[in-house]
């Protein structure tokens, strides 16, 4: 009878929650051995950013020179066959202006001038020049390959440029990629604004190429203060840079 007594007692006393807390700490412990393992054997070789090529991603960064149209690099597979986009080159991608232009850090604070392509081996002020050819103006860089063309062509102090051919004047970037800014007269506001006149309407575009829908007239003129005045049908509006109206 003392015996099963005493055994009785032994497995009680293994039975204890002293006892019960020890071998769940233990499992507890195992189990977070396990979960690191598996975390570990988890992990990608190859580096954790998919869109860094340098550190064994599968897709590469937009590198503008690298891989669009007239860096020589390849098509940029956002954009066109040609490597153009219905919305215009600067829209999807950084504007970088070449140097001496506008908008570069240390560069002039006020704008070059707009200047007319007329003449024979021109020099402009963004490093191209000017060639001639049956009635017909084309820029091409100092490498010697053309940047635009037209029957008219005008630099404009913001580095884009303003071709015409017919009765529609465009503007292209100082790539030669087009935008969607087009129409019978083009005016570039000191803001950066395109004031475009198309038929007997005006409308205004960003640098973008994306129009200021609200903003447009009869008559449309930027007034001293910033705002855009524009008339429909004899009455005034008044508009900000974003096409914002002001009461």
């Amino acid at each position: 009878m003392s015996e099963k007594i005493a055994k009785f007692a032994l497995v009680r006393e293994s039975l204890s929650p002293h006892s019960n807390r020890q071998v769940m700490k233990q499992i507890l412990l195992i189990f977070s051995m396990l979960l690191m393992v598996v975390g570990a054997s988890a992990q990608p070789r190859g580096g954790h950013d998919p869109y860094d090529p340098g550190r064994g991603g599968r897709n590469e960064r937009y590198e503008p020179g690298r891989n669009d149209r007239n860096g020589r690099g390849g098509r940029d597979s956002r954009f066109g066959r040609d490597g153009r986009s219905g919305r215009g080159a600067l829209k999807g991608r950084p504007y970088v202006a070449p140097a001496p232009g506008p908008g570069v850090p240390g560069g002039p604070a006020v704008p070059p001038p707009e200047v007319r392509c007329t003449h024979e081996w021109q020099e402009l002020w963004n490093g191209c020049h000017v060639r001639l050819s049956n009635g017909r103006v084309s820029v091409l860089d100092p490498k010697g390959d053309r940047v635009v063309g037209g029957e008219d062509v005008i630099l404009l102090g913001d580095g884009n440029y303003m071709v015409r051919n017919g009765d529609l004047w465009r503007i292209y970037d100082w790539r030669g990629d087009y935008t969607t800014i087009s129409g019978h007269d083009i005016r570039l506001w000191p803001n950066g604004l395109y004031c475009v006149r198309f038929s007997s309407s005006w409308r205004v575009y960003d640098r973008e190429g994306d129009r200021l829908t609200n903003v447009w007239g009869d008559r449309v003129e930027l007034m001293d203060n910033g705002l855009i005045r524009c008339t429909r049908a004899g009455r005034d509006h008044y508009y900000d840079e974003r096409g914002k109206e002001r009461r």
